[in-house]
């Protein structure tokens, strides 16, 4: 198996495990009031995101593409993007939720990477969908996905700015 392939498992496995704790913690924003903005568009975003796996395994499964670098090299590259997403996520804690979702009352995180970027975890996707793919010799899917990222993701962005600006 590729190690391309072996990738997008890997990024699929973590994604999964992300979902389960995005629901707890959307469980827990509920009890306290919390409330999700624009239902739909989350999904629509979790469409784009399973596309965008299968497209890079069929990539990876129809050319049979060697990493572009050393395979260590590579491999930290994941890591390192990894590890930023993690810190974004944990900086958050029982905040942070694939659903775009405020506790009235509540005031924006500014700890981790928000203290310096209001949406650092889209940034991290954002390189992650172009860099993973070039890395692994799959161009087609850092072309498509990460060209369509931004335009997915700014109506999110444009939600999660008004539930900021109205937090007190």
């Amino acid at each position: 198996m590729s190690p391309a392939v072996l990738l997008v498992m890997g990024l699929a496995v973590m994604r999964l495990l992300e979902l389960a704790v995005s629901r707890r913690n959307e469980s827990r924003m509920r009890r306290r009031g919390g409330l999700e903005v624009d239902r739909r568009y989350t999904r629509l975003l979790m469409v784009f995101h399973g596309l965008y796996l299968l497209g890079f395994a069929f990539e990876a499964w129809w050319r049979r593409p060697d990493p572009i670098v050393p395979l260590p090299v590579a491999i930290a590259a994941v890591l390192l993007l990894e590890a930023f997403r993690l810190w974004c996520i944990r900086s958050l804690g029982d905040r942070w939720s694939v659903r775009v979702m405020a506790v009235p009352g509540e005031p924006p995180v500014r700890r981790g990477p928000y203290r310096w970027l209001r949406h650092p975890n889209y940034l991290v996707v954002a390189v992650e969908m172009v860099v993973f793919p070039l890395l692994f010799g799959c161009p087609a899917t850092a072309l498509i996905g990460g060209g369509l990222k931004p335009a997915v993701v700014a109506r999110r962005i444009l939600a999660e700015n008004r539930i900021l600006e109205a937090a007190p």
